[in-house]
């Protein structure tokens, strides 16, 4: 067997498994999709609930105001090993960002990678570019349309199936 067809071979057991890992993370999004929301963090951790709290935002906004509790690591040094290392695979992980889009990236890898982790639903809910304010479409006014159609949307005819996802490396 020459180099060629061995590498195309690790390649497709890579793929393949890279596959496996998205459908089964698809399979197991939970109807809050990964997220808990600041009150109920908050209810859970006065109770006496463990987590495993990870800020991931720059160590200098960690430090100006951050979660009892939480430790740091910098969203681009997340997946480095010495990282990944003092990560639990046995607790629930809750990722907190500014306003919940990196975590909600990184949570979606660390999930692949077999770690129990959600989202802290809209994070320190600060920005973290003060020109960049926490708003969304409708909160700035932007304009928005009513569908004039009663034709039923992609999704609602079944055209997305999330649990029945295909191999997009193969031909199938």
């Amino acid at each position: 067997m020459d180099i060629k067809r061995i590498a195309k071979i690790a390649d497709q057991l890579s793929q393949d498994q890279l596959l496996s890992n998205i459908n089964e993370y698809v399979q197991t999004v939970d109807d809050n999709w990964n997220y808990i929301t600041p009150k109920d963090l908050d209810e859970k951790l006065k109770e006496g609930e463990e987590f495993f709290l990870l800020d991931i935002r720059r160590p200098e906004d960690y430090q100006a105001g951050h979660i009892d509790g939480a430790i740091n690591i910098f969203w681009l040094d997340l997946f480095k090993p010495e990282s990944l290392k003092i990560l639990p695979k046995d607790k629930k992980i809750v990722l907190i960002c500014y306003v919940g889009h990196t975590a909600s990236q990184a949570m979606t890898l660390l999930r692949m990678l077999g770690f129990d982790v959600v989202v802290l639903k809209f994070g320190m809910g600060i920005s973290p570019s003060a020109e960049v304010p926490i708003a969304g479409w409708t909160n700035l006014d932007l304009p928005t349309v009513k569908s004039k159609s009663k034709k039923k949307t992609l999704w609602e005819n079944g055209a997305f199936n999330t649990r029945q996802m295909i191999n997009p490396f193969r031909a199938n």
